[in-house]
């Protein structure tokens, strides 16, 4: 990403719907998949780690908790934060095998050119009865500014993450996300190709949005926890379990 990006996503990600809609997103997934949610023994990894938001989480949550990123900006941004950081990419992870019940990878695959690669290590480095989340932003024909300024490589459809899946299990989970902003999100996609917007969509939201919003993913995410799934979104999220 830009260096700009991780500064603004520093200071947006604790208050910014966003990121809060993703970290309940989490803690619904811990609960249907997760095996002893309630051990304090439980060890997370938390690939790509960005500004440590999410780790954090997983720190509060009691876990051991542990983050990997390429950048030394995004390290030291969780090192402000008190977390548990080292340098590693999630081609070539620094840590043994079958070490983590829980890992997490959230909107990191689409920034790396071998997808392939990652996908292996990350089931490496799981233990056996472990899950690992990964989420991806969905549909090319989104694709904007906004994944150029945070280095996309891809966007992803629900077939190529059953196909990247599929190279290490068969025992996954895969829904869409962000179910409610598709129709907003493609009409600014849309009307930003054409006005020739190159500003990212990262940026602070005004506390009438962020409320808003967070009634927006009440509904949203009662609804996949009803239903089990979302049936379409401008995100994907793949569980898989070892």
């Amino acid at each position: 990403m830009e260096e700009l990006e991780y500064k603004k996503m520093f200071e947006i990600e604790n208050n910014h719907w966003w990121f809060i809609a993703k970290r309940k997103l989490i803690k619904i997934l811990f609960k249907r998949f997760l095996q002893n949610i309630e051990s304090k023994d439980l060890k997370s990894l938390d690939v790509g780690c960005g500004t440590g938001a999410v780790l954090k989480f997983l720190q509060d949550a009691s876990y051991k908790a542990k983050g990997i990123d390429f950048s030394d900006t995004a390290l030291r941004y969780c090192k402000s934060r008190g977390l548990d950081v080292q340098y590693g990419i999630a081609t070539k992870i620094p840590m043994p095998d079958n070490s983590f019940d829980i890992i997490t990878a959230l909107d990191v695959v689409e920034h790396i050119e071998d997808d392939k690669n990652v996908i292996k290590e990350l089931y490496r480095v799981l233990k056996p009865g472990g899950i690992c989340i990964i989420t991806v932003p969905a549909h090319m024909w989104l694709w904007s500014y906004h994944d150029v300024s945070l280095h996309h490589k891809r966007r992803y459809s629900k077939n190529s993450l059953k196909q990247l899946a599929n190279l290490v299990s068969q025992d996954f989970f895969i829904s869409w996300f962000h179910m409610f902003i598709l129709i907003p999100v493609t009409f600014v996609r849309f009307f930003g190709k054409l006005l020739k917007n190159n500003k990212s969509d990262v940026g602070k939201s005004s506390w009438l949005v962020n409320f808003v919003m967070s009634i927006v993913y009440f509904f949203e995410l009662g609804l996949f926890s009803l239903f089990g799934r979302i049936p379409f979104g401008t995100s994907l999220v793949l569980v898989i379990k070892k």
